[in-house]
């Protein structure tokens, strides 16, 4: 599929497409997958679905128990609820 593993870790692996950079996060069962083409990212999720077992959850709210918000200026993570979970 072209991706090459990162560097930084086994779980990031990397596919750049001319001036895309595409970005897919795997921790267990969970997966995240980003670029800065929105259209690369909805091409990419049925070539996945050809090869792995997938389900499409849409935009991103939660990852390992933390909120996850869009804002204009990129990707607010509060972590409120996570401590509150950690606190009960």
């Amino acid at each position: 599929m072209g991706f090459v593993g990162s560097k930084s870790g086994t779980f990031l692996f990397l596919r750049r497409v001319r001036t895309d950079l595409l970005l897919v996060l795997i921790y267990v069962d969970d997966i995240i997958i980003t670029c800065n083409d929105s259209w690369a990212v909805t091409r990419l999720i049925p070539e996945l679905g050809r090869e792995f077992s997938l389900k499409d959850l849409g935009s991103l709210h939660y990852f390992l128990g933390v909120e996850c918000h869009r804002t204009p200026s990129g990707l607010f993570l509060p972590q409120q609820k996570y401590i509150r979970n950690l606190l009960l």
